[in-house]
């Protein structure tokens, strides 16, 4: 089952970060955010079936399920700020949760923040993973991270690396975008400059899908550029969550 993981424990924090992991990264991707937030923000990441030291459990390839199994984990009636912000397809699990939260809860986060995907309603999204899931990931260390080629490395451990990134990649193949109202939300706008897998007017075209659009802010790097721009990027995403906050209370 899918565990929520606060990673900061700011119990007076105004406001609440919840981060999706990318393709097959556990809670511990997010871990070094900690020490990089102000008290002011409280950082909650999900430890996801089959990710990260759940290796015993199946990954999960539907994402409707998956976002079905996120959303109560956010607490309903918080009156703090809430933001929600994902990484490669934890971008595509962020958008459906805020999505399942106005269904379920009737509210949407503050801010929704998304980085390094193309927007769930374009073709680019499943177009860019069926040329991958084709090529294979050899060489594709600008995709996700590839294992060394070390004859040390077992077979069990190359299964337990990869199985949750194809089982990721699957999510993809088997989400169907649903057209729905634009969310009430503001939007941020990440990716790497370089990135291969988020042409510009993919990443842009978030903006059709939320009722107040974002400019897209771009990094040094490509599909993995916030393992070198994390610093840069909180610097950007703090403020982001602030304005969201108070556009909200306006």
């Amino acid at each position: 089952m899918t565990a929520l993981i606060n990673l900061t424990r700011h119990e007076d924090a105004a406001l609440r970060l919840f981060c999706f992991p990318p393709a097959g990264a556990g809670p511990s991707f997010y871990l070094p955010w900690a020490s990089l937030l102000p008290p002011a923000i409280d950082l909650f990441t999900f430890h996801l079936p089959g990710h990260g030291n759940h290796p015993s459990h199946v990954s999960g390839t539907d994402p409707r399920r998956l976002v079905r199994e996120i959303t109560p984990l956010i607490p309903a009636g918080d009156p703090g700020g809430l933001g929600l912000f994902g990484h490669s397809i934890g971008a595509l699990l962020a958008f459906e949760t805020a999505r399942q939260l106005r269904r379920n809860q009737s509210r949407t986060p503050d801010l929704l923040a998304v980085s390094g995907l193309p927007a769930p309603h374009t073709q680019t999204l499943q177009a860019n993973i069926v040329s991958g899931v084709l090529t294979g990931l050899a060489g594709r260390d600008d995709l996700t991270s590839l294992l060394p080629d070390d004859p040390g490395i077992t077979t069990r451990e190359k299964v337990l690396h990869y199985a949750p990134v194809v089982a990721d990649a699957l999510l993809i193949l088997h989400y169907r975008y649903r057209d729905e109202a634009p969310l009430d939300t503001s939007l941020a706008l990440y990716s790497g400059r370089s990135d291969p897998f988020v042409p510009g007017e993919a990443l842009a075209a978030w903006n059709d899908l939320v009722t107040l659009p974002a400019t897209s802010r771009l990094y040094p790097g490509d599909h993995v550029y916030l393992h070198t721009q994390a610093p840069a990027v909180l610097e950007r995403l703090v403020k982001d969550f602030r304005a969201a906050t108070r556009t909200r209370a306006a």
